[in-house]
């Protein structure tokens, strides 16, 4: 510029304006929004003002679409959050976190095998990688593992014909 800058003004693509070098502007819902900057100099030449636009992205945290209860027999058990995603369309990687264990990286789908019976945390984490505050998000899965009576129909037993034999 060959003059003095003598005004800054800010047009966002959500309707609003600003006056001013720096300006604070915070975005009520997530998506794409155009930030267009006019300034114009003193100088009164033909070229005197000039206009940029910078992109805001409004991050969208991922979503974990997932069973929030699961009720089995089977220790060995398939936690699948294949149908979850990322509504900007970031790549979302996952974390596994069963009680007792290190968290375990992987895809929306594990198989696990649990060692113990009765209710047992199972919390899954996704993020899309952008690193903001909403870019992490949990979900715990609540696995209900029911323990197996156990038969026990006594010790093996030798008897005479015609005897009553009582078992227990």
């Amino acid at each position: 510029s060959d003059g003095t800058i003598t005004e800054y003004s800010w047009t966002f693509s959500d309707g609003e304006t600003r006056s001013g070098k720096n300006v604070e502007k915070s975005f009520r819902t997530p998506g794409l929004f155009s930030a267009i900057l006019k300034i114009k100099d003193d100088s009164k030449a033909i070229n005197s003002i000039t206009m940029d636009t910078v992109v805001v992205k409004v991050n969208n945290p991922p979503v974990i679409k997932t069973q929030e209860y699961i009720e089995t027999c089977s220790s060995t058990v398939l936690l699948d959050a294949s149908a979850s995603s990322d509504p900007d369309g970031d790549p979302v990687t996952f974390k596994w976190i069963f009680p007792g264990e290190q968290e375990r990286a992987g895809s929306g789908v594990t198989v696990h095998n649990f060692s113990e019976y009765g209710i047992i945390p199972v919390v899954l984490t996704a993020d899309d990688g952008m690193g903001l505050s909403n870019s992490l998000v949990r979900k715990t899965i609540t696995v209900n593992l029911h323990k197996p009576p156990v038969a026990n129909a006594g010790p093996d037993t030798t008897v005479c014909a015609g005897e009553i034999v009582i078992l227990s």
